[in-house]
């Protein structure tokens, strides 16, 4: 037993005197109730501390899920940004030369090539991609009859098209140009 467990029962023993044995138990009281109290207050600040970390995980994905949305955007906006659309016929052109410089030996078979830029959310590929074509188509029958623009259009007769795609990243001018339309012009 402890010093403090001896205290308590000699003052619970009856003291000569009246007053002081009923002002030592209302001390003792109110000590009692303090602790009590300091007890309650300390586990309800526990529980309260508790119920607010249990919020914080909370909040965090609202702010993950507004840069993941950020980032998404940003994809979209630039995916299939950049567009080449090459024109030829077979056995007069040939697509192995586009990527080379032009020579006076290549240049009869050099294919017809025109670049795009689709940039923005809502992409409009499809329509980029035929009035391409047709600008392409255009170049590659400029001293031939009409029918020929026609078939290049359609793909018939042998000729071919070939669409190449390139994502613009978010660093690059035609990015900015593109999404700070207000200010360039």
């Amino acid at each position: 037993m402890g010093e403090s467990e001896e205290a308590t029962r000699d003052d619970d023993a009856e003291p000569a005197e009246g007053g002081r044995d009923e002002k030592a138990r209302k001390t003792r009281r109110k000590k009692r109730r303090k602790k009590r109290r300091a007890k309650k207050k300390a586990e309800q600040e526990a529980e309260q501390a508790a119920e607010t970390q249990a919020e914080l995980p909370r909040r965090r994905p609202w702010w993950l899920l507004l840069l993941l949305i950020g980032l998404v955007e940003l994809f979209l906006f630039g995916s299939r940004g950049r567009m080449r659309v090459c024109v030829a016929h077979q056995g007069e052109h040939d697509f192995a030369l586009v990527d080379q410089p032009r020579t006076e030996e290549n240049t009869r078979r050099y294919p017809t090539c025109v670049k795009r830029t689709n940039v923005g959310i809502v992409s409009k590929y499809d329509d980029v991609m035929t009035e391409a074509t047709g600008y392409a188509c255009q170049r590659a029958a400029i001293l031939r009859p009409t029918d020929v623009l026609y078939q290049c259009i359609l793909e018939k007769d042998g000729w071919e098209h070939r669409v190449e795609t390139s994502f613009v990243p978010p660093w690059d001018p035609i990015y900015y140009r593109r999404l700070f339309w207000f200010a360039y012009d």
